[in-house]
């Protein structure tokens, strides 16, 4: 017998002791366990269906909860992670101006060590320990940047540790070209000339006779720059070396007039 048969059952009892005699206008209350029956079920389902409500409502309540706290975690994650973006970004600009300021600070230095004593092997290079190519592209980065004294630096320690690289006859080019684009004309004037004269076979040699017309040019020297610029002219014909040395020429002449 299950607990509803059983409550049934009491409550039809107590009914039929307890109010069997009970009369309205005269006649008795039919009472039958089916009525109660019909009865008790209507009472479960005002429970069942009034906890029910209370449930949702709590549910709603906790996923509201949820959604709350799920806005509040997602907003901290963002913010962490741009936090860490800032950082990362800043230690990375960091980062890069320390190593500027460690390739000029070691060609400073090499410099001056040169200078005491133009015996002495000076081991400050840009990249220390590094090879003559990642040497000579750090002072070549120097100069495409526009740092010139640190590229006539980098590029003047390199020729003195590294003398017989393959790459030694390029390094003096941009050595005079960095005094070119400071436009320290008569040191640059020297230092092309080192090419010229050092590394004959050097491809670098016509650029470097054109920039030495270029540098007596811009010392209003026209009488030497024309010399060089015709020089070039007859020992590089029908090339972009001789083109360009025409077309300067072309500018002197009409100063000259």
């Amino acid at each position: 017998v299950n607990n509803k048969t059983v409550l049934i059952s009491s409550l039809a009892s107590w009914i039929l002791l307890g109010c069997a005699g009970t009369e309205i206008n005269g006649s008795s209350i039919p009472t039958t366990s089916i009525e109660l029956e019909q009865r008790v079920e209507k009472i479960e389902r005002i429970t069942q269906n009034s906890g029910l409500l209370n449930l949702s409502l709590r549910l709603d309540e906790l996923e509201m909860q949820i959604n709350e706290l799920q806005g509040q975690l997602e907003q901290l994650s963002y913010l962490e992670q741009k936090n860490l973006d800032t950082q990362r970004s800043r230690y990375i600009d960091l980062d890069d101006r320390i190593q500027d300021l460690e390739r000029t600070i070691s060609a400073m230095i090499s410099l001056s060590s040169l200078n005491r004593d133009q015996n002495l092997v000076v081991v400050g290079l840009p990249i220390p320990n590094g090879t003559d190519n990642d040497n000579y592209q750090a002072a070549f980065d120097f100069l495409k940047n526009e740092q010139y004294d640190s590229a006539a630096l980098a590029f003047q320690q390199f020729l003195v540790v590294f003398p017989k690289s393959q790459l030694a006859d390029n390094a003096q080019y941009w050595l005079a070209e960095s005094y070119y684009a400071g436009e320290q004309f008569e040191i640059a004037i020297e230092q092309f000339s080192i090419v010229t004269n050092k590394y004959p076979r050097s491809r670098k040699v016509p650029d470097a006779m054109l920039k030495i017309g270029y540098c007596y040019y811009e010392l209003s020297n026209y009488e030497n720059a024309i010399k060089y610029l015709n020089q070039v002219i007859e020992d590089f014909p029908d090339t972009s070396h001789s083109r360009n040395a025409e077309q300067r020429l072309k500018i002197i002449n009409e100063i000259n007039r």
